[in-house]
């Protein structure tokens, strides 16, 4: 029997895979053209979150959308999935690459998500309800990266560096970032300000 298609709301431009057979992780994330990022199971094609900016979950959500809006305000333009498969940065025309931790969505049940997330019931409670309210996604955002120009791309290191995530804006700059923390690893800018698209 056929495996199920993967479904999106517009034409997939641009995604990125991940396996990790240390954790049981194997994903795959799709930016389609009208600006959302879909995160997939590879192994189940069950869709595990959807990431869309606040003009598609304002008329999606019909009106109801979270009143306190910490997710993109723009378009996503490429994304990128952590070495383990726990994190989803996603590069955004708002000027912003957002690092996402993606441990509700592969958990299976809420203990299981608590010890993942090393807290108790209480706290837990209280992450997915900030989650729910400020984004309107199960996902728990870890930092906010900000540039001065649309963020083109977003790539992990590997390794020993796998903590570092790199962006690439319209601003000619390319940043290391500490992916947790949000703090400046490095910055190389393009004499010029020319466009930086990958790296």
């Amino acid at each position: 029997q056929a495996a199920p298609p993967y479904i999106h709301d517009s034409p997939v431009v641009y995604m990125c895979t991940r396996y990790c057979a240390s954790q049981n992780i194997n994903q795959l994330a799709c930016v389609c053209q009208e600006g959302s990022c879909f995160l997939w199971s590879s192994d189940t094609q069950m869709l595990l979150g959807k990431f869309a900016p606040k003009d598609l979950q304002d008329s999606q959500d019909m009106g109801n959308a979270p009143a306190v809006w910490r997710g993109h305000y723009g378009p996503i333009l490429s994304c990128a999935i952590s070495e383990n498969g726990r994190e989803l940065s996603t590069a955004s025309a708002d000027r912003t690459c957002k690092v996402w931790d993606l441990t509700p969505l592969l958990c299976r049940s809420k203990p299981e998500e608590m010890e993942a997330l090393g807290v108790g019931e209480a706290m837990y409670l209280l992450m997915i309800h900030e989650a729910e309210e400020a984004w309107g996604c199960h996902a728990i955002l870890s930092s906010s990266l900000q540039h001065f120009a649309p963020v083109r791309s977003a790539s992990y290191a590997e390794g020993a560096l796998a903590w570092l995530v790199i962006t690439c804006a319209g601003d000619g700059t390319c940043v290391g970032w500490r992916s947790a923390t949000g703090e400046r690893a490095f910055q190389v800018h393009v004499v010029g300000g020319m466009d930086v698209t990958l790296v």
